[in-house]
């Protein structure tokens, strides 16, 4: 499948797949969110496999794709709309900005529209979609869930929250994002109207700046540079976690495609080393141009980088778009594991239950906000939790089912291995 969407990402045409399984095909887009996608490049072969049930799925499954993404357009102009009435500043980011930059937008799914307020904002943001026919769901703090039934909005007034695999406190680094947003799309200010040379290990890319459908003057940007960085964190929290599809990595390598030869590479650097997210990049730049044939400029040993990258394409491609098709007790397990708990499976078994028995606060804020607030509050979010997990036994003994399995303690070392060799 990944050379599929590696045709698509260069405007390439595929060849007859006469051996491919158009279902074990369709499973797998399904998996990843891609089903859209891979229907488009497989025309051709549709038209000349037209009896098999499959070819059927993925006909379907590509119209109901477009008539979603038509939805949404429509949906996210009359929202902007409203935000402009009201004078709210605001700035999309991830997939509603990502989209434009695929050769055909309205193929790019997502699950809702990102956006990001200032903190003052976010109930006068929640006002015009609930004029919209918006309700909140849950009791997010940092984030806001809103939806119609059909659509969703999340709304942020962080881009992270504590600190994650690494003891980084990326809620700090991230904290400031919404001051350091652009009237305008594009580089940093400081390189608007000078020729930026790109290091010598980076290739050009062709495109210049997209900047979406929906224009105004509370619309605000982020700079290419604060982009990358953050998408490139984006995937790593969620490899650290249950695991990313493929189609997040795509997402980089046509933002690679694009806008490379425009961005400040010096600058991503620093700030990439600064926040220990360095070597993971480089390995990403790698898989983008082995993978989707982007070039970047990362250098790596040679050998060691098939290696890594095999390993890498098997744990994004079995865990689908978020890791949920993977047993989730592996997940837990590998939160278990340390270098004083690697060889010793008793170890990563009782720091795993312990993990799932006192959750670190930015978990917590899901069952009781105010902890984010006030943490001496963490406690008592635990019982809270605690008498639901009493109230809902089917949950409670989910998180605990696998834990004793040893195939999946060893499953769990590979995946924290990796991970480790790919820089989390």
């Amino acid at each position: 499948m990944i050379q599929i969407l590696a045709a698509f990402t260069n405007g390439r045409s595929i060849g007859s797949l006469r051996d491919v399984s158009l279902e074990a095909l369709y499973q797998a887009a399904q998996k990843h969110n891609v089903g859209g996608i891979v229907s488009s490049m497989l025309q051709p072969v549709l038209k000349t496999r037209a009896e098999d049930p499959a070819a059927r799925k993925f006909r379907e499954i590509c119209m109901a794709t477009i008539f979603r993404s038509v939805q949404l357009e429509e949906e996210v102009k009359m929202f902007a709309d409203r935000m402009e009435q009201a004078g709210i500043p605001y700035a999309f980011f991830k997939g509603y900005e990502l989209r434009e930059l695929y050769p055909d937008p309205e193929l790019r799914t997502m699950g809702d529209v990102d956006v990001l307020v200032r903190d003052e904002d976010m109930e006068k943001t929640l006002r015009v979609l609930n004029g919209l026919g918006y309700t909140k769901e849950g009791e997010g703090s940092a984030v806001w869930t809103c939806t119609n039934g059909t659509l969703s909005y999340e709304i942020h007034r962080r881009l992270a929250f504590g600190k994650c695999w690494n003891q980084v406190d990326y809620e700090s680094y991230f904290a400031k994002a919404f001051d350091r947003l652009q009237d305008e799309p594009g580089p940093r200010p400081s390189l608007r109207g000078m020729r930026q040379e790109a290091p010598q290990e980076v290739r050009h890319g062709e495109s210049g700046p997209v900047t979406g459908t929906v224009p105004g003057k509370s619309r605000r940007y982020f700079s290419l540079e604060d982009h990358f960085i953050y998408l490139c964190f984006h995937l790593a929290k969620h490899l650290n976690s249950t695991g990313a599809g493929i189609r997040m990595v795509m997402d980089i390598a046509l933002y690679l495609k694009a806008y490379q030869e425009q961005m400040d590479w010096n600058y991503i650097w620093e700030e990439c080393r600064k926040i220990r997210l360095d070597v993971f990049v480089k390995t990403l730049l790698q898989a983008c141009r082995e993978w989707f044939q982007v070039p970047s400029g990362a250098k790596t040993e040679k050998k060691e980088a098939e290696e890594v990258l095999g390993q890498l394409a098997s744990y994004i491609m079995t865990g689908g778009v978020f890791g949920f098709e993977r047993d989730d007790s592996i997940r837990r397990l590998r939160k278990g594991i340390d270098d004083r708990t690697d060889h010793v499976s008793v170890l990563i078994r009782a720091k795993a239950l312990w993990k799932i028995a006192f959750p670190q606060r930015k978990h917590m804020v899901y069952f009781m906000p105010a902890v984010e607030q006030h943490p001496a509050l963490l406690p008592l979010a635990w019982i809270r939790r605690w008498r639901q997990g009493l109230l809902e036994r089917r949950r409670m003994e989910a998180a605990f089912r696998g834990l004793d399995k040893s195939k999946n303690v060893d499953e769990a070392r590979k995946q924290y291995r990796l991970l480790k060799k790919i820089g989390l």
